[in-house]
């Protein structure tokens, strides 16, 4: 007998390839269907899980940018002793030769400029004053996009420009304007929206030597009525926010409805993108100031209770709610988030204010001097 151990390695046997074994080892079609199911269900899955992801990231950097732009305004009051202007009027841009305060014509965001290390944009058409040449640079730098002004929810974070509207053109100081760079950020105007914004001064007014920009202002409601912090000739110091810096707003996220994040002029000139056709650098405008109210001259006071929208005060919309009231969509603050809108206080903080916010909190955030007690929510 021969012992197991000396049996030749060749006399063991390997299975034979069958047609049924290939058959057992490939994948019916109904196999791969259902693989092709479960890989669809997680993609299903995990897209709301990554797009939620990504606003996260981009409402990192809408806060920040407005973390950014109220440690502009400090460094400006530092320098200034004031807060950032709102300029003139719509028909006049920024002028880097008028300084700051009551006597520049752009508004805040043409100011911010130097403090946000945007001092090239700035400097445009400088030390030409009234000349065609300096017009001309002012009407480039309408259209020259800087960054901080643009909320990444809503159109990207380089910057957006497009169509200027046609019915503010020509502008008083700047020719050859064809575009604007827009914001999605607003100055806080207060809660008494004080009628359609005026152009300004007249045409000429820059290098006139007898006007008097102070005389112009004591004639303006925007200016002798404002209840917040930035609007027509504002140059507002500390002791004029006596409600204190960490309970009033100074910018904040402006509504704007999606149809106005096209440069398409069809869509910019129509009545919803009133408040989103010029650019961040010109003077007072619904374009670069807004209102914790929903009505021309509404409440002096604040209501009893919470009023509904129309009739004196609204909360922070989104944008994608299409309003039927065109003065909600070109006067409020409002975002592209979900769940609120951002605001930088005057002390330099940034808060997110819900949606849900009573009315009379917002309101009372917006005014400067309203001597109400108020919780930020």
């Amino acid at each position: 007998m021969i012992a197991p151990s000396l049996v030749s390695a060749h006399d063991k046997r390997v299975p034979s390839v069958t047609q049924d074994n290939l058959e057992h080892s490939a994948f019916t079609l109904v196999e791969l269907l259902v693989v092709i199911a479960i890989i669809g269900i997680l993609i299903a899955l995990l897209l709301p899980a990554i797009q939620a992801a990504r606003e996260a990231a981009r409402q990192t950097q809408c806060k920040n940018n407005l973390k950014q732009l109220g440690l502009a305004a400090q460094t400006h009051l530092d320098a200034q002793k004031t807060f950032p202007t709102g300029g003139w009027g719509y028909k006049w841009m920024g002028d880097p030769d008028r300084g700051y305060g009551i006597n520049q014509p752009g508004g805040w965001g043409f100011t911010l400029l130097p403090f946000i290390e945007q001092k090239s944009i700035f400097g445009l058409g400088q030390g030409s004053a009234g000349s065609s040449q300096k017009y001309a640079a002012l009407g480039v730098m309408a259209a020259t996009p800087a960054p901080f002004f643009s909320c990444p929810s809503r159109r990207g974070d380089n910057g957006f420009v497009g169509v200027f509207n046609a019915s503010d053109l020509p502008l008083y100081n700047a020719t050859g304007i064809v575009n604007g760079a827009r914001a999605d950020y607003a100055g806080n105007g207060g809660t008494l929206v004080p009628g359609n914004p005026p152009g300004g001064p007249a045409q000429g007014s820059d290098t006139t030597s007898s006007f008097n920009v102070i005389s112009y202002m004591n004639g303006q409601s925007a200016y002798t009525s404002s209840t917040g912090v930035i609007f027509q000739g504002s140059s507002l110091k500390l002791r004029q926010i006596p409600d204190g810096l960490t309970k009033t707003y100074l910018i904040g996220e402006k509504l704007v409805l999606p149809v106005c994040y096209t440069p398409d002029p069809t869509s910019v000139n129509s009545a919803p993108c009133y408040g989103d056709n010029g650019s961040i650098y010109g003077g007072y405008d619904w374009d670069i100031v807004r209102w914790a109210a929903s009505a021309v001259n509404g409440p002096t006071t604040i209501p009893t209770t919470a009023s509904s929208p129309g009739s004196g005060d609204i909360t922070p919309l989104r944008d994608s709610v299409q309003l039927t009231n065109m003065a909600q969509e070109t006067l409020n603050f409002g975002s592209a988030h979900a769940n609120g809108c951002f605001f930088v206080m005057c002390d330099g903080s940034v808060q997110m204010i819900p949606f849900t916010v009573d009315q009379r909190v917002h309101w009372k955030l917006a005014n400067r001097m309203d001597s109400k007690e108020v919780d930020i929510p």
